[in-house]
């Protein structure tokens, strides 16, 4: 204990003499009103040799005991802990800030590191969970197959998930099947859009086809699933928005259980954050960040569309989001047993219950 008062004392003496006075390595910080940007910080290349998140330092038995830290919608039960297994993208596309923060540098840590790393919280925290919060987890197949095989070998008591998002083109009939069974229930699919016009300006380089058919074969067996969507790209048009709510509605009849619509974000070190900033001179203030927040909900988000206002696109999301569910659920019956359900126990298990719930929430207040 007296170790561990020693090393805060320290490290409050490096904050105050260091920190809040000058611009930081690869971060934004606000000095007296004024934001400044800090020149990017060097990449670790070997990841062999990380150390593990420093939990020791937070009481992590209170936040979960307490349903906090949840980043996968579930039951209630859960104790879930963020891991990372990878840093870097090689893709580029133009809403995403890895450039900078990252970088296109593809790194993987050892499996049986992160597996490691997963015994010592089931053993030190009892989580039975696992969420997974790499930048695009499924990269590189064998490297997934192989981690999977040693987690059945590993036989923990645990789930896992990947919400944050990931591509699918390793995700097929072969990866699918071993994905679960090592333990996988739940799956955010990156498509961002619908429109192939607005994945090729936004460099997504995917393929429409095979992302809904990599769907297909998640719904088959059972994998939760959930779609993100991003609308507002400044070259996106209004029949755009349209081709995208079509790839939603194709979603819901497939049996996707969740969607995730968003107005686009512009993130510092992005593509379109450089472009954007600069032609509608945008300013880093508290507004700006509390903006960033407010695009990934159902709130007023900003729009930089060329072609339509911001009224419009905070329509289109509405209509997108209430669509797919109205979809989902004519043709999946059962789902408004869970929604009621989820409003009982109000713990949501979809965007929509979440969103029913918090607004419940706001009018109970």
């Amino acid at each position: 204990m007296a170790k561990v008062k020693i090393l805060l004392k320290k490290l409050s003496q490096i904050l105050s003499n260091e920190y809040g006075k000058n611009a930081i390595e690869g971060a934004y910080i606000k000095i007296n009103g004024k934001v400044l940007q800090g020149a990017p910080r060097a990449r670790i290349r070997n990841l062999k040799y990380m150390p593990w998140p420093a939990w020791e330092f937070i009481d992590v038995n209170t936040m979960l005991d307490n349903g906090l830290g949840h980043t996968s919608f579930g039951k209630s039960n859960f104790r879930p802990m963020p891991i990372n297994a990878t840093r870097g993208c090689p893709y580029e596309c133009t809403f995403c800030s890895n450039p900078q923060m990252w970088g296109r540098l593809w790194r993987t840590r050892p499996a049986e590191d992160v597996i490691a790393e997963m015994k010592f919280l089931v053993e030190r925290y009892k989580a039975n969970h696992f969420d997974f919060t790499d930048l695009t987890l499924a990269i590189k197949k064998s490297w997934l197959i192989d981690f999977c095989k040693l987690l059945i070998k590993e036989k923990l008591p645990i789930t896992w998930g990947v919400p944050s998002g990931t591509r699918v083109e390793v995700l097929d009939n072969e990866t699918l099947p071993l994905l679960k069974e090592a333990g996988l229930n739940d799956v955010t699919y990156a498509a961002e859009s619908g429109s192939e016009t607005v994945l090729k300006i936004i460099k997504k380089k995917i393929s429409l086809p095979k992302f809904l058919d990599s769907l297909k074969q998640a719904v088959k067996i059972k994998l939760r699933t959930k779609v993100n969507i991003i609308i507002g790209f400044p070259e996106e048009k209004r029949f755009n928005t349209f081709e995208t709510w079509l790839f939603a509605m194709k979603c819901a009849l497939i049996g996707v259980n969740d969607i995730l619509v968003m107005g686009l974000s512009i993130y510092p070190g992005s593509e379109d954050h450089k472009r954007i900033s600069k032609e509608k001179k945008v300013v880093f203030d508290d507004e700006f960040f509390d903006m960033l927040s407010e695009e990934a909900s159902l709130g007023y988000a900003p729009c930089y569309s060329k072609h339509y206002s911001r009224l419009e696109l905070n329509m289109f999301k509405f209509w997108i989001f209430s669509s797919f569910y109205t979809l989902s659920i004519l043709t999946h019956p059962k789902r408004i047993i869970i929604l009621i359900k989820d409003l009982i126990s109000q713990s949501g298990s979809t965007r929509l219950s979440v969103g029913i719930i918090n607004l419940m929430k706001r009018r109970n207040s």
